[in-house]
């Protein structure tokens, strides 16, 4: 099943050695500013988000969506692997490697919650993976005034075929990332997503600390920026650690 909302498609035709890249305009208004303006309350916010989640987790993917790259890695993501726990296992490998210095800084634990994290992900059922979308905030959501979804923006930071759990798991922290109030806002969505406890809530938190290690670096190579600290803070959780066992 495609995916019933608009995306960008581009054309980069070559002028004078320069490469230009021509998009068609998407209709609708990003949900935050929707939100921001008083347009749409936070629950339609929430709606919206939850419409795109229930798409996503349709779709199939196919062998495209496999050969895309993470982040700013020269190789597909799925190279060499067959299942999405093998490919999420050596993205967040490569990774901590690569960022050991600036992560042990900040996590002294880092060895222990890099391995207890390697041995849950072992574990996790390989079904068939679907589009994940991979940075799915309300800024790349596009919708109505009436909180239909129109368009979704930004694929490509972490766009892979997944387990659509990936999203719904992200999701919820991007909702509200670094608002007074945001950790309530993204306990409230997580419970209502994955529900209080249980597999899907487990599998869901896993998923945060994936995130966490594979992305802390991402705007960042030495950790000096806001994403890095939130991405930290995500070992601070009591429920991170106790899915992790550390």
């Amino acid at each position: 099943m495609s995916l019933p909302l608009t995306c960008p498609h581009d054309h980069r035709p070559h002028h004078h050695d320069t490469t230009i890249t021509l998009e068609p305009h998407l209709p609708g208004t990003p949900l935050d500013t929707l939100h921001r303006q008083g347009t749409l309350t936070r629950t339609q916010v929430q709606d919206a988000t939850t419409h795109v989640l229930n798409a996503l987790a349709h779709t199939t993917a196919g062998p495209a969506t496999k050969a895309l790259t993470a982040l700013d890695e020269p190789h597909p993501l799925w190279r060499d692997h067959t299942t999405w726990p093998q490919a999420l296992t050596a993205l967040i490998d490569r990774r901590t490697t690569r960022f050991a210095h600036p992560l042990r800084a900040a996590l002294p634990d880092l060895d222990t919650l890099h391995d207890a994290l390697r041995r849950r992900l072992s574990h996790l059922p390989t079904e068939p993976p679907r589009i994940v979308h991979g940075d799915l905030c309300p800024p790349n959501i596009l919708a109505t005034d009436q909180d239909t979804p129109t368009a979704v923006l930004d694929w490509g930071f972490l766009t892979t075929a997944a387990d659509p759990l990936f999203d719904t798991a992200t999701a919820a922290g991007f909702h509200d990332m670094y608002g007074p109030h945001a950790r309530e806002h993204d306990d409230a969505l997580l419970t209502r997503w994955t529900g209080t406890s249980g597999p899907e809530r487990e599998r869901a938190l896993l998923y945060r600390a994936a995130y966490a290690l594979i992305s802390a670096n991402a705007y960042s190579d030495t950790g000096e920026d806001g994403h890095f600290l939130w991405c930290v803070r995500t070992f601070e959780r009591a429920d991170v650690r106790a899915v992790l066992g550390v």
